[in-house]
């Protein structure tokens, strides 16, 4: 698991505490001093996250392996503004060698986590929340914590801890050391603007097709075998067909979990079998809660959400895989992360009916549509959580759509149009994958 960290402004301690930290959890990180500060990360195997670009900025990198493999800077700089570029799939940590300004950036999906805090004046910035929390002695956010177990998301940038913040997808934060300035720019575009006409459907298909090649070619890697995970779902087999065009059959291997019984698998040994690909089956047995392999999990992920996902990367790591690719987004353009996702029972059920219908909550009053669906009605104490941090917890309720509503907020100062589009927009922004 890579990561970044780093600080500028502060004490030198918080700096090594913060290195000391990560080399504690990966077992080494690189680190340089640079502008007053310190930028520092753990990459995958012997690659490093930290590099030169040619005109003297030093940089770090976050994200997926085709970002280690380039020295290239993963970004530009216009009107003293940075922008990442389009292949950049992850974070970057930018300290300008011209200006001695501090960039943290995070792509359009955010799918990797990057923390922030403003402590004992300068910056502090790290892939990993705990850390930032000990180091700034920071307070604990029940609501923050309320949400995650609530609606499994991160909302309008809180965290768990009230002081540390979350750089939101698509965000930029610029920092001025010595001023203390900080700003933070939007900068995705992701289901905004104008749409226009809507053109031949077999050219659209053919350019989100190519695209997917091309995001796949980066992600394999190289030589070796490469993994995907497998259901008997869209998502799966579509990407299943891209790394089969890009890779060949003779280097994939599909993983599949589950009920090895169940109709689902025999629906993907099948598809499997059709396309000549080798599959590993796993249960879904108590090797899942092996306490050992849960803690190291979750001192390097802080997230034990899904405890099978970090079980098949243990067996995949054991089989010598050298990736693993899973077709997650593709739920969003299979319509998965629509109004049905964000509601239950008769309600999931008339979401669904008005979908296959053709009906939206885009059309009259969509933003309001939206809303009524996302909406915390109340909030359901968790049976696991102190009676007594409840109890010092005013509203909830009120706190949780106070968020949300700055979330949305946010999505339509962007350019989000339609209710649909709302609901997608902010399932998928907002969902806690890492």
């Amino acid at each position: 698991m890579p990561g970044i960290f780093g600080g500028v402004g502060c004490p030198p301690h918080l700096h090594e505490a913060l290195r000391a930290d990560f080399a504690a959890a990966y077992g080494a990180s690189d680190a340089v001093s640079v502008a007053g500060g310190m930028l520092g990360g753990h990459a995958f195997g012997s690659q490093s996250a930290l590099h030169v670009a040619p005109d003297g900025d030093r940089f770090a990198v976050d994200g997926e392996p085709s970002l280690y493999r380039s020295t290239l800077p993963p970004y530009r700089v216009r009107s003293d503004a940075l922008e990442l570029e389009p292949t950049c799939k992850g974070n970057v940590a930018v300290v300008s060698a011209r200006s001695r300004t501090w960039h943290l950036a995070t792509e359009w999906t955010g799918s990797f986590p990057l923390y922030y805090v403003v402590v004992d004046g300068g910056l502090l910035f790290s892939s990993r929340l705990r850390p930032l929390a000990r180091i700034a002695g920071a307070s604990l956010d029940l609501v923050g914590i309320l949400e995650v177990l609530e609606r499994y998301s991160t909302l309008a940038g809180r965290t768990h801890f009230e002081e540390i913040r979350r750089l939101l997808p698509g965000q930029i934060l610029r920092y001025e050391p010595g001023s203390g300035r900080l700003s933070v720019r939007e900068t995705s575009a992701l289901w905004a603007g104008d749409r226009g006409e809507a053109g031949d459907g077999g050219d659209a298909v053919e350019q989100a097709w190519v695209a997917l090649g091309d995001s796949v070619r980066r992600s394999l890697g190289g030589p070796g075998r490469h993994a995907v995970m497998m259901s008997g779902g869209w998502d799966s087999r579509t990407l299943l067909a891209a790394m089969l065009e890009q890779a060949g059959r003779d280097p994939l291997l599909a993983y599949t979990h589950g009920d090895l019984g169940s109709r689902e698998i025999g629906l993907v040994e099948r598809i499997c079998g059709w396309a000549g690909v080798e599959l590993h089956r796993e249960p879904l047995g108590e090797a899942m809660y092996d306490l050992d392999a849960l803690e190291r999990g979750f001192e390097r992920t802080e997230n034990l959400m899904f405890p099978h996902w970090h079980r098949a990367g243990a067996v995949l790591a054991g089989l010598g895989l050298s990736s693993v690719s899973a077709g997650v987004y593709g739920e969003v353009l299979g319509g998965h992360y629509g109004p049905s996702m964000v509601v239950g029972g008769v309600r999931k059920m008339a979401a669904v009916a008005a979908a296959l219908v053709g009906r939206s909550v885009g059309s009259r009053n969509g933003h309001q549509a939206a809303r009524d669906f996302l909406l915390a009605r109340r909030v359901a104490r968790p049976w696991y959580l102190a009676p007594a941090a409840w109890a010092a917890t005013a509203d909830a309720a009120a706190s949780l759509d106070a968020d949300l509503e700055a979330a949305l907020q946010r999505l339509e100062r962007r350019g989000v149009v339609t209710g649909d589009e709302l609901v997608e927009a902010f399932v998928t922004a907002s969902t806690r994958r890492s």
